[in-house]
């Protein structure tokens, strides 16, 4: 059996050199994956100035700013390999997140794996690990985990044909903050297996002025979209994990004012 492809695709909205840092994570695998894959969503700063030179990375622009779900979108249907992974272009890999990741891919085939991710602010870490997904590996059922928590874009490689199965990221620009989180949920349900990487192999740079450091407000209002969209996207087993999401998202808006 022939070993599976493995695709990284970045989505770039002016982080410049932060860039040119989380390209170098990736060509420092070992093994690098097949494909690398940068959207530019329409920066002012073009992310062709901040690809190292001679670098085996496709670039494709945009002409106007469609978001990181429209940008994940138009990747998914670049890419060619086997599985993907999303990577923010201010985050990092770990040195051995490919050899970990397709270790797994390898042994059982599974449709997702799942690893866990460092956050750090300007090179100190503010979290070993930011999901707990420990619990996962422990037997936790997945789509509760994820209903109770969140299940950051980085944190999961996946079969390219299950995410075009369900659809990616279409009809979901709208939640903004909460994309991520609604997306693994529609992942998860369609997934016959998933395997869990209990390590941090994902380092998130936390910065003022990312994508995921605007008002609180908005992640809130934001979950709640997602949730109402989900209410009828998922078995109906889960509704009452829905529905006590549901409450806690409504007790931070109303304590929000």
């Amino acid at each position: 059996m022939t070993d599976p492809t493995l695709a990284v695709l970045i989505t770039y909205y002016n982080e410049r050199e932060l860039l040119t840092d989380c390209l170098r994570s990736v060509l420092d695998q070992s093994p690098r994956p097949r494909e690398i894959i940068v959207y530019d969503d329409a920066s002012a700063a073009s992310a062709r100035e901040f690809i190292p030179e001679g670098a085996p990375v496709r670039l494709i622009s945009g002409e106007r700013n469609i978001g990181p779900g429209g940008g994940r979108n138009v990747l998914l249907r670049a890419a060619t390999s086997d599985y993907v992974h999303f990577q923010d272009a201010d985050d990092l890999l770990a040195r051995n997140w490919s050899s970990a990741v397709l270790q797994e891919l390898r042994a059982a085939r599974p449709d997702i794996v799942f690893t866990e991710i460092r956050a750090e602010r300007e090179g100190a870490m503010v979290a070993e690990r930011v999901m707990g997904i420990g619990a996962l590996a422990g037997g936790a059922d997945p789509i509760q985990f994820g209903l109770r928590g969140s299940l950051l874009v980085p944190s999961s490689t996946f079969r390219r044909l299950l995410a075009l199965q369900v659809g990616g990221f279409h009809g979901r620009e709208v939640l903004a903050q909460s994309e991520d989180f609604e997306f693994h949920l529609r992942l998860l349900a369609a997934a016959r297996s998933w395997r869990v990487i209990d390590q941090p192999l994902i380092v998130q740079r936390l910065r003022e002025g990312s994508h995921s450091s605007r008002g609180e407000a908005d992640v809130w209002r934001s979950a709640a979209k997602a949730l109402a969209m989900l209410a009828d996207e998922l078995p109906p087993l889960y509704r009452p994990d829905v529905a006590e999401a549901a409450a806690r998202v409504a007790a931070r808006l109303y304590a929000l004012g």
